[in-house]
């Protein structure tokens, strides 16, 4: 008996759940059926959805048809050798996506944290900066106000000064 290969399958799993692609559509693989059977509580179908089951029932004929014969006997015997070949791969598949999904959940939340660390950063520094402005715009007030004092006395003083000059004026004549 010649060994299957389970990557040769390119079609879901039998008695798996799988969406149709860019569809809310739901499709439930019955192995003693050999097809497919919608879930869906779409009322109408579009023609690309139509099509897109055929295909996809089509697929899991073909694929469960593909699997009961090198698993499977004629007279409905496991082929003990093809299925602990495929659960093999499979289970290593499983560990690889594990491993991949651990990788990956570990370099988001490093992506996360970092991402948290230069938002606090830039939180921290605008902060900074909105308070350095505070201190600027009090600082800023007060040196107006000290302008208008000092331009209210120079006023005041020339006024003092033509007064002054008038006077003496008046006196000297």
């Amino acid at each position: 008996t010649t060994l299957c290969s389970p990557h040769l399958v390119k079609s879901p799993s039998p008695g798996l759940s799988t969406s149709y692609a860019n569809s809310s559509n739901i499709a439930v693989m019955h192995p003693e059926k050999s097809s497919f059977s919608d879930t869906s509580t779409s009322k109408s179908m579009t023609p690309q959805s139509c099509h897109q089951e055929e295909q996809l029932t089509d697929m899991s004929t073909q694929v469960w048809e593909f699997v009961e014969s090198k698993c499977f006997t004629s007279d409905g015997d496991i082929h003990q050798q093809n299925i602990t070949f495929w659960l093999r791969i499979l289970l290593q598949q499983n560990s690889d996506l594990v491993e991949v999904v651990a990788k990956l959940e570990k370099e988001s939340k490093e992506r996360v944290q970092l991402l948290e660390s230069k938002l606090n950063k830039t939180a921290t520094s605008a902060f900074d900066l909105n308070g350095g402005m505070v201190e600027f715009q009090k600082k800023l007030q007060e040196e107006t106000n000290d302008k208008i004092l000092l331009e209210e006395v120079i006023a005041e003083l020339e006024m003092k000064l033509k007064e002054s000059v008038e006077d003496n004026k008046s006196s000297e004549m």
